[in-house]
């Protein structure tokens, strides 16, 4: 049997590796406000918002839309109980 030498698993060591690297936008956030980090000012508005809701709208979208056509064309009564909400969501 082959022991692991490392005191953390791998995952671990990633995850702390991406918590490292996202530091210095955590300092920049608090030190000079939301505007530095997400492009948001008087001249611009809108900024990183209107496209993280885009993607998240689009996605949302297409995985209820995506479920009611499984409900309704391929007949998977299943998932019926959730149609409703997942087309209004969609």
């Amino acid at each position: 049997m082959i022991q692991n030498k490392r005191s953390f698993p791998l995952g671990t060591t990633i995850l702390t590796a991406i918590a490292l690297l996202t530091l210095p936008v955590i300092i920049i956030r608090y030190l000079y406000g939301l505007g530095a980090i997400s492009n948001l000012s008087d001249g611009r508005p809108w900024g990183l918002w209107i496209s993280f809701d885009l993607y998240c709208g689009v996605a949302l979208a297409a995985g209820g839309f995506t479920l009611a056509g499984v409900v309704y064309i391929f007949g998977r009564k299943k998932y019926y109980p959730i149609i409703r909400s997942s087309i209004l969501t969609a």
